[in-house]
Order: C-alpha cells, then structure tokens, then sequence
C-alpha cells in the first residue's frame, strides 16, 4: 500500500515533481538503447505462439484430431502469451512517467526486476550476470521504480564496459547486503575501470566514459539515490574492473 513517508513529507513532495520529470527523460534515453533488445524478447514468445498456432491448424485439419496434443498446444500458447505480457509490463513501467510513489520496498525484488530488464541485452554480448542476494528481504523506503532505474543504469554501464574485454572475463555481479540501519546494492565488473581524470567528476552532469553518452545517467543515479536519503560512490577494482554500489537508510519495517 502506498503511503508517505512519516518524516520529511513535505520537502520530498515539493521535490518530487522535478526528480520524476528528469528521471522520465533518463528512462526514454535508456530505454532507446533497449530499443532493440525489446523486439528480440518479444520476438521469441511471438514466434511460439504463431508456431503453435499453426500447429493446432494442422491437428485441426487431420481427419481424427488429438485433444490431448490440441490441450498441449493451447497451453502452450498460454505460456508464450504471459511470457511477453511480462516483457511489455517489465518495459512499460520504466517508461511510464508518473510522480514518487513512496512505499517499503525489497531491495532484492528490485535487483530481480532489474536483471530482467538488461539480461537480453546482458546475453546479446556474451555478459554473464550474476545475483547475490539475502535469504530474507532488505526492505527500504522508496520508489521501487526510480531506484530500479538507479540499478538498469549501472548495470548497461558494467555490461558496456566489458564489451572490449576476453569473453572469459565478461562477468558482473549483483550484490544485495544489509546491516542494521542501511541496506547497500552493488554492481561489481571487469570491464576497462574508471580513467582516473575521470573519477572526480563521475557523477557530475555530462560527465561519460562513453563516447556516445550523454553523461547524465550517473548524474541523475546520484539524485535518486539522495532522494532516498542515501550515497552512491564508485571504485576501481585491484584485479581490474570497477565496482559501483549506493546505500539507503533500511526501512523501520525491517
């Protein structure tokens, strides 16, 4: 159920309206890239259903047809149905703009829902991503959406980052962890790294590694993150790579 939060109501309402707009933009821009990869995931459950479709026409046409292998088939076409009814549910919610909605959340479903997002995207370039989450739930509070776009953004960066790198070394870890008041997420690479003139200036608007970025993810990232009253730093790792996470005040329900 949604609710305010119980302190600072007002400042995060008066503030809310511009975080939403600005964060919209960042989602369109994001989602263009996914463009793409949107169209493969629905094509694969688009193609099952028009094959088992046409399958049924041809048991339909036989002279005795097996209700057993039409009922298989239906169900079949059930499955593909809800398999891309999830994938447009999955894109629509980043795209649609809407105001803060602030609720308890688990930060470990919103690590779920984000790798759904980015895993074709993940697969197309041989990236493999892994999750490392608590048995129990990291609950913080929030809006489950904008800090789901905190996450897809930092993921599509580690899977960039790593597209120049051996295919052995294409891997990315998703960390959930919780101590006593904070809850922390981080995405851990072996990509390129940070350049080092860049890392000052990494969360800055208009700052990018990217030759094509815009440099306004991380930006827009670092406002979520303090919005939720929480910190996002980045790292370059020893063994290579980078790792970036952000920390949120966990939720009095935990």
């Amino acid at each position: 159920m949604t609710r305010a939060l119980p302190a600072q109501r007002g400042s995060k309402r008066c503030r809310s309206a511009p975080l939403a707009a600005v964060a919209h933009v960042e989602r369109q821009l994001a989602m263009g890239q996914l463009a793409a990869v949107l169209t493969h995931e629905l094509s694969q459950p688009l193609g099952s259903i028009l094959h088992s479709a046409e399958a049924a026409c041809r048991v339909l046409a036989s002279n005795q047809p097996n209700v057993d292998e039409l009922r298989e088939i239906v169900q079949e076409i059930h499955r593909a149905d809800l398999r891309a009814v999830e994938v447009v549910r999955r894109h629509r919610a980043m795209l649609v703009r809407r105001e803060l909605e602030w609720r308890t959340v688990d930060v470990n479903a919103v690590v779920r829902e984000s790798l759904a997002v980015v895993e074709e995207h993940a697969a197309a370039h041989d990236v493999r991503l892994d999750a490392r989450l608590r048995p129990s739930a990291c609950l913080v509070s929030g809006d489950d959406i904008l800090l789901q776009q905190v996450l897809v953004n930092l993921l599509m960066n580690a899977v960039d980052a790593m597209l120049q790198v051996p295919l052995e070394h294409r891997r990315a870890v998703v960390a959930c962890a919780r101590r006593e008041r904070t809850v922390s997420v981080s995405v851990h690479d072996r990509g390129r790294g940070i350049a080092p003139q860049m890392m000052p200036h990494l969360f800055q608007p208009f700052a990018s590694n990217k030759q094509d970025g815009m440099g306004l993810g991380l930006s827009i990232a670092r406002t979520i993150v303090e919005a939720h009253g929480g910190a996002i730093d980045a790292k370059n790792n020893g063994e290579g790579g980078a790792t970036f996470w952000f920390t949120l005040p966990a939720s009095p329900s935990s």
